[in-house]
């Protein structure tokens, strides 16, 4: 029952005082749509009040939810963070890994030239970069012989080597037929037109190029500076040069 029969209701009863039983059944009545009423408006606000419980315990649900969302990623970024730094470490411990090492380098050098470590002395273990990759120069004496290596510092194999013989005594200029130091001198000077007293030698060594013995002979004579190179053999001057101190 609407409010509009209720109106209806009060109005007939009022229209119409004097029908007794009639009045008593529109109280009746009366009371009944009110009652009703009563009922509806209590359901009402019940259901409102329902609506508006649910939907702030969904916002209190939905905060729970955003503040667990907030924590997540400063724990994934933390986890990113530790695994980005030991890749890194790894990475710098296998670079470490590719390098020989010197000593590495050392018995290489030593085993290739057919000798032992007890018997040289080493000169240089000095790493390098040669066209492009990395390799550890070695330098050693062995008697009055030079040798040089160059190792690759990744794999370890000989990359190139030479040997030269210093200060080479007299038994061994015998057996090859070389002429004596002093006799590539005489020949650098007389080519140079010097005189031995007004020179100061800064390199004498006998080498081997292309299977011959050569003379590689240095001087400084006033402002200038001269280079030879002496066939070990006949003394025959093979390439002479000059240049200014200064230069």
């Amino acid at each position: 029952m609407d409010k509009k029969a209720v109106i209806q209701m009060v109005c007939c009863m009022t229209i119409q005082p004097g029908n007794k039983e009639r009045m008593i059944r529109m109280k009746k009545r009366l009371l009944i749509g009110l009652t009703v009423l009563g009922i509806v408006f209590i359901a009402g606000c019940s259901g409102n009040s329902g609506t508006t419980g649910t939907a702030q315990n969904s916002a209190s649900s939905g905060t729970a939810s955003g503040g667990t969302e907030a924590v997540t990623p400063q724990v994934t970024d933390d986890t990113d963070t530790t695994v980005s730094d030991a890749a890194g470490a790894g990475q710098g411990q296998s670079s470490a890994s590719d390098d020989i090492g010197e000593e590495q380098a050392r018995a290489t050098a030593v085993e290739h030239a057919g000798l032992t470590a007890d018997d040289v002395t080493f000169i240089k273990v000095q790493l390098d970069r040669d066209d492009g990759r990395t390799v550890y120069d070695v330098e050693f004496y062995y008697g009055n012989t030079e040798y040089d290596y160059e190792i690759d510092a990744a794999s370890g194999e000989v990359v190139s080597y030479d040997q030269d013989i210093e200060n080479y005594n007299i038994q061994a200029q015998a057996a090859e037929n070389v002429i004596s130091l002093e006799q590539a001198k005489e020949a650098a000077l007389t080519a140079a037109g010097l005189d031995a007293s007004s020179v100061k030698w800064v390199k004498e060594k006998l080498d081997y190029d292309d299977g011959r013995s050569v003379y590689e002979l240095e001087c400084i004579s006033g402002e200038m500076e001269y280079d030879f190179e002496i066939n070990g053999a006949d003394g025959t001057v093979l390439e002479q040069d000059s240049d200014s101190v200064y230069d």
